[in-house]
């Protein structure tokens, strides 16, 4: 996430991007918790569901049949499958340098989601201090 001293983090200029190969039921999960924090964050997506695994008829075609309703229902998701693994590096280099538009992005991993009243405590937190990029410590014990 890139801060600037200038334009203060919101809701308003903030977008969530994430990178997701082949666990669409976890992408509907990040997007349900990012919709009960705010209803219109911009959420990207970037896909890398094979269409090999959709044609063979895996288990994967009914996952991949709620990711598009839910994708279908939703305001602010952008999708873009590219319908091969395009890997968490490349994916986050296309999205950050071709395709998110915002001032600022939070970055989640496709197998997260957001707890009740993150959205806020990371904004509040964030808009205090003077940051070029920051991450979270989580505490796996607590």
């Amino acid at each position: 996430m890139i801060l600037n001293k200038h334009e203060p983090i919101s809701r308003n200029n903030l977008s969530i991007l994430t990178v997701n190969y082949n666990t669409p039921d976890f992408i509907v999960n990040l997007i349900n918790s990012v919709r009960n924090e705010d209803k219109n964050i911009e959420i990207n997506i970037i896909d890398g569901i094979e269409y090999r695994l959709i044609e063979r008829g895996d288990i994967i075609v009914e996952i991949n049949n709620k990711l598009k309703k839910e994708l279908i229902e939703a305001n602010n998701i952008n999708h873009y499958n590219f319908g091969y693994n395009i890997h968490h590096g490349p994916g986050m280099h296309i999205a950050l340098s071709r395709i998110i538009r915002s001032k600022y992005v939070l970055i989640i991993d496709s197998d997260c989601w957001l707890e009740k009243n993150s959205l806020d405590y990371i904004i509040n937190y964030l808009s205090t201090k003077n940051f070029t990029a920051a991450g979270l410590k989580i505490d796996v014990n607590s």
